[in-house]
């Protein structure tokens, strides 16, 4: 095109297709730190929708989320951020994972588990995502400005 001719720039060579690997696995990170530390494999039997999730996952949200409206209003004012909902999200898990009873429930028909197994890195991940809802959307809800 007109566009591609003036930055002289040929996108047939700059986009490579992505190369599959031999033995059927998913592409790895082109970053070393990143292949060191995540794995590329999904492990579909490591449970992550737990109660553990939810129940640890909306304490975090409500609670950092007041905690930093609380200290919005003061002055200096500090502020909880993402790493200090990492750190409490894990040992809440860790925590409920000790507490909780390795028993059966059923109800309706359904059989489930306040407590499936050990806290896993997935149940990690979505209590973060839950409590960081809060965390790093702003400094204070939307409207905290229309009403102060």
């Amino acid at each position: 095109t007109v566009f591609e001719q003036a930055r002289g720039v040929d996108v047939q060579e700059t986009c490579k297709p992505v190369e599959e690997s031999n033995d059927g696995e998913a592409e790895d990170s082109p970053f070393p730190e990143v292949r060191a530390s995540v794995s590329n494999m999904d492990d579909p039997d490591m449970p992550c929708l737990t109660f553990r999730t939810w129940f640890v996952g909306i304490i975090f949200c409500l609670l950092l989320s007041s905690a930093n409206v609380f200290f919005y209003l003061r002055y200096p004012a500090p502020y909880w951020s993402g790493p200090v909902g990492v750190i409490l999200a894990w040992f809440g898990g860790k925590l409920l994972e000790k507490i909780l009873p390795i028993r059966m429930w059923t109800v309706a028909g359904y059989e489930f588990s306040l407590n499936p197994g050990p806290f896993n890195i997935k149940e990690h991940t979505l209590i973060y995502m839950l409590g960081g809802l809060t965390l790093e959307a702003s400094t204070a809800p939307y409207a905290m400005g229309a009403t102060v």
